[in-house]
C-alpha cells in the first residue's frame, strides 16, 4: 500500500466518529427545521428584473439540516474518491445534474436559480458519501440504530400531532418549524371522532413540526418502516411490546394527517413488507393482523371525520376540488413535455413559466409545482432528465432485487415502493427540505446495504472456494 493511501486511510478513521455524530445529527434535526431567510437584499436583486408570479420562491432559505449536510461534507470531503461521480447508481444523479445546469444555462440567466441548484449539487455529494461507504465502514451494524433514532424522533412527533388535532390548534413550537398555515380544511360535521368534536367549520390536520400534513404523513411512513425492520431485530418480550405501543401511535398519527397518498403508501409498502417477509421465511402474519387490528380501529374511531374530510373514506367535493386543481398542473407539465421535450423549460422553472403553457389565466394561489415529481422532472429537465432519474432509481432497486433480501433491505425497499408512490401524487420529495433529505437518504442507504451484502456474499463464496480446492 502507497503511503498516499496509507495517510488518506488513517485520515478517515480519525474523521469517522465525527462523521457519524453530523450524520445522526441530521437525522435528529430532519422533522424540527424552521426555515430562515438569508441573503435577502441579495435574493431581491437578483430577482428584480425578471417577472416572476408571487407565489414563486424568490429567497434564499436555511435550514438547521443545512448546517449539519455542511458539516458532514467538509469532514468527508477530503477523503471522498472522486470515482465515487461516476460508478454505480451515483452516475446516473451526476449526470441528471449536468443536465439540470445544461437545461437552466440554455433557459434562464437568474442568479437564484443557479443557487437552488447549487443545494442540489450537495444532495449529489450526500448521496455518493453514502452510497461509496465515506460516511458508514459496515452500514449493516448502523442500520438499527439509524431506525432506533427515526422511531424516537416519530414518538415525539406522534405527541405533538396528536395535540394538534385533540386541540384544535398549534402548539406554540414554531421555533422548530410548527407552522399554522396549510393544515386547515374546510369542515362540515362537527364530530372529530365518536369522542369529541368542533364549534367551526374548519379542522386542522396534524403536521407535527413539518410544514404540511402531507410531509408529516411522509415521516410517518419512513418511521413505520424503521418500526418494521426493528421487530426482527428486537428479540425480547419487552422491547416487542414496546414497538406494537409504538407502532400503534406512528398508524394513529398518521390517520390524523388524513394524506391520501402517504395512507396508500404505506399500504402498499406493508403489502411489499409481508411479501419479503415471507419470502426470507419470517412470521408475518400475526404481525399483519396486529396492523390491520390498529389500522381498523382508527377508522372506526375516527370515521367522522374521515368521511368529512373525503379521499380515505368517500370522494366528496373538497377532494373533487383538489383533484381538478392537479389534474390541471398535470396537463400543464404535459404540454412543457411536449413542447419542450429535450431539456425541458429549464431547472426550477415550471412555476414560473407556467402560465404560458396554461390554457386557462391561473389565480394567484394557483402557481404550485405538478404534484407528480416524475412530471416535474420532465418539464423541468425534458425527457432526457426525466430517463436518467428513472435509470437512476430503476438501478438501485434492481441491484437490490438481484441480491439475497435481508431485513434491512426489505424494509427500505418495501418503503421505496411507498415513496415513490408519494411522488406520483406530490412533489414534495424534491420540493422540500424534508422530501429531499427522506428521498435520497433512502436511496442511499438502500444502494449501500445492498452493495454491502454482494460484497459479502461474494467474499464468503471465494472463502468457500478456497476451502473446497484445499
Amino acid at each position: 500500500m502507497s503511503i498516499h493511501l496509507l495517510t488518506r486511510r488513517l485520515a478517515r478513521e480519525r474523521i469517522l466518529p465525527f462523521v457519524h455524530a453530523a450524520f445522526f445529527f441530521l437525522l435528529l434535526m430532519l422533522p424540527l427545521q424552521k426555515k430562515f431567510k438569508i441573503f435577502k437584499g441579495l435574493s431581491s436583486s437578483w430577482t428584480a428584473s425578471f417577472n416572476f408570479p408571487e407565489a414563486f420562491q424568490k429567497n434564499i432559505y436555511f435550514y438547521a439540516t443545512d448546517l449539519s449536510l455542511f458539516a458532514l461534507l467538509l469532514l468527508f470531503f477530503s477523503t471522498l474518491n472522486w470515482r465515487a461521480f461516476f460508478s454505480n447508481s451515483s452516475k446516473y444523479l451526476t449526470l441528471l445534474f449536468f443536465t439540470a445546469l445544461l437545461s437552466l444555462t440554455l433557459s434562464s440567466t437568474c442568479v437564484l436559480h443557479y443557487v437552488k441548484l447549487g443545494h442540489v449539487f450537495l444532495l449529489l455529494l450526500f448521496f455518493c458519501a453514502l452510497e461509496s461507504g465515506a460516511l458508514f465502514k459496515r452500514i449493516g451494524e448502523w442500520f438499527p440504530k439509524i431506525c432506533l433514532v427515526i422511531l424516537a424522533i416519530s414518538i415525539f412527533e406522534c405527541i405533538v400531532g396528536i395535540l394538534q388535532y385533540a386541540l384544535q390548534s398549534k402548539l406554540g413550537l414554531g421555533f422548530l418549524g410548527e407552522t399554522n398555515n396549510n393544515c386547515w380544511v374546510p369542515f362540515f360535521n362537527s364530530s372529530l371522532s365518536f369522542f369529541g368534536g368542533v364549534s367551526h367549520d374548519m379542522m386542522r390536520r396534524a403536521s407535527g413540526t413539518f410544514p404540511h400534513p402531507n410531509v408529516f404523513g411522509g415521516f410517518m411512513v419512513l418511521a413505520i418502516a424503521c418500526s418494521y425492520f426493528l421487530f426482527t431485530w428486537v428479540k425480547t418480550r419487552l422491547g416487542k411490546i414496546l414497538l406494537r405501543v409504538a407502532l400503534a401511535l406512528q398508524i394513529l398519527t398518521l390517520c390524523l394527517t388524513f394524506s391520501r397518498a402517504a395512507l396508500i403508501a404505506w399500504f402498499l409498502m406493508t403489502l411489499c413488507w409481508c411479501i419479503f417477509s415471507q419470502r426470507m421465511k419470517l412470521p408475518w402474519r400475526a404481525f399483519a393482523f396486529s396492523i390491520g387490528a390498529c389500522l381498523l380501529a382508527c377508522i372506526l374511531i375516527f370515521y367522522p371525520a374521515l368521511k368529512a374530510r373525503g379521499g380515505v373514506v368517500g370522494y366528496n367535493k373538497i377532494v373533487k376540488d383538489s383533484d381538478r386543481e392537479r389534474v390541471q398542473f398535470q396537463k400543464i407539465a404535459m404540454r412543457m413535455i411536449s413542447e419542450k421535450p429535450l431539456l425541458g423549460v429549464g431547472f426550477n422553472q415550471y412555476v414560473v413559466r407556467m402560465q404560458e403553457f396554461s390554457p386557462t389565466p391561473l389565480k394567484g394561489d394557483q402557481f404550485f409545482p405538478v404534484h407528480n415529481i416524475y412530471l416535474l422532472v420532465g418539464a423541468e429537465m425534458g425527457i432526457l432528465g426525466l430517463l436518467l432519474f428513472l435509470i437512476f432509481i430503476g438501478s438501485i432497486i434492481l441491484r437490490a432485487l438481484k441480491n439475497a433480501l435481508n431485513p434491512a433491505t426489505a424494509s427500505l425497499l418495501s418503503l421505496l415502493v411507498g415513496l415513490l408512490f408519494i411522488g406520483g401524487c406530490d412533489f414534495y420529495l424534491l420540493g422540500s427540505q424534508h422530501g429531499k433529505l427522506i428521498f435520497f437518504t433512502v436511496l442511499g442507504l438502500l444502494s449501500l446495504l445492498t452493495r454491502e451484502s454482494k460484497l459479502t456474499v461474494g467474499l464468503i463464496s471465494t472463502m468457500e472456494r478456497k476451502d473446497v480446492a484445499r
